[in-house]
């Protein structure tokens, strides 16, 4: 049995409008069924934006862990919840999600590390512009280039279908990143990370490409 809770906060400097909060909780009952690891239970968060409260939410996941013979791990995940709006402001976002996510790591015998990922998400809110049916795949590939340093690089496809929307419309997302981190000590590490996005729609208004740059601090328990 285990419970875990995360907070996560995003400001910007100029538009605090856009700033974000959240913060979410979960419980987890697992057990072993044969070469299968097993676990299920709830999940609650909720989010800000803006300093308006955005949504609460209520679920529940579950998901299936084993190790194959070549060495690799796969790891399904379903997840379900139900979503309320937090103000006024927010109306439309109420609903339920679906999500289904399929995930193989493999340790390769140079010590690299390749990950394969399936995600699909199915939205039902009030508002169609805000609901879209997603599918996506993507490939990360680490690297340990010495004792201190690691690189990562990454690849990502998501295909989001508004069928709902007073003017359905289809959006393909490809996102490519390359990360660098290097150990300080025992249990702290440095990350920059770059990302570069390309949204493609077929509603001019929702196209565009964005650069994302970070630099964090990150200390291991």
């Amino acid at each position: 049995l285990s419970f875990d809770a995360s907070f996560y906060a995003v400001r910007y400097l100029d538009a605090d409008e856009f700033d974000q909060h959240g913060v979410a909780a979960s419980a987890n009952y697992g057990w072993r069924r044969g070469e299968w690891e097993l676990s299920v239970g709830p999940e609650v968060g909720a989010g800000w934006l803006g300093g308006d409260a955005f949504d609460r939410r209520v679920g529940l996941r579950a998901s299936a862990r084993r190790a194959l013979d070549d060495g690799g791990i796969l790891r399904l995940v379903y997840a379900f919840d139900d979503t309320s709006e937090g103000d006024e402001l927010f109306q439309g976002i109420e609903g339920s999600r679906h999500l289904l996510d399929a995930r193989y790591s493999r340790r390769l015998s140079s010590g690299d590390r390749l990950t394969l990922r399936f995600r699909y998400e199915n939205n039902d809110r009030q508002d169609g512009s805000v609901s879209p049916t997603r599918t996506g795949f993507s490939v990360d590939y680490r690297r340990s280039i010495d004792a201190k340093w690691t690189l990562e690089g990454g690849l990502s496809i998501r295909r989001s279908r508004f069928d709902g929307a007073q003017v359905p419309r289809d959006e393909d997302l490809v996102s490519v990143k390359a990360s660098l981190l290097r150990r300080l000590g025992r249990d702290w590490s440095l990350l920059l990370d770059y990302r570069f996005s390309n949204n493609d729609s077929n509603d001019p208004a929702f196209s565009y490409d964005r650069n994302a740059i970070a630099l964090g601090m990150m200390r291991s328990f």
